[in-house]
């Protein structure tokens, strides 16, 4: 072997076990970020089912006024079980309280926001 190292089957071993984990250490490190990326698509997907559900139950709603996009509305269920949109907070209906579900915010594209959830309340559409 001319002007070169003389590479040893011992030195052979040594560069594939090197090469070898540091392959498996890469691999893991961007396994490790597609994970959290689909974890992240999946929460999206959620919010933006749970945001289409609460539309729904809302659009459902008998409405005396027109939702303004950027507002907060209180969702209700009256004494017959129907979900009811109201501007009226809980704190403000006073003695003439239904059972408040959630305080909502119309979004730009027309679905709604859940600012804050009773701990009981479930947007699935019905």
């Amino acid at each position: 072997m001319r002007g070169g190292f003389p590479i040893r089957p011992d030195d052979i071993g040594k560069a594939k076990g090197i090469a070898i984990t540091s392959m498996e250490e890469q691999v893991q490190i961007q396994l490790k970020q597609i994970y959290e990326q689909v974890d992240t698509l999946a929460r999206q997907a959620k919010e933006i089912r749970t945001r289409a559900e609460i539309s729904y139950k809302i659009y459902q709603c008998e409405m005396k006024f027109i939702p303004t996009p950027g507002h907060v509305y209180h969702l209700y269920e009256d004494r017959k079980g129907r979900p009811m949109l109201s501007m009226i907070s809980p704190e403000e209906l006073g003695p003439l309280a239904r059972k408040h579900l959630a305080t909502v915010r119309q979004l730009h594209d027309h679905t709604w926001e859940i600012v804050e959830a009773a701990e009981d309340f479930t947007p699935a559409s019905e």
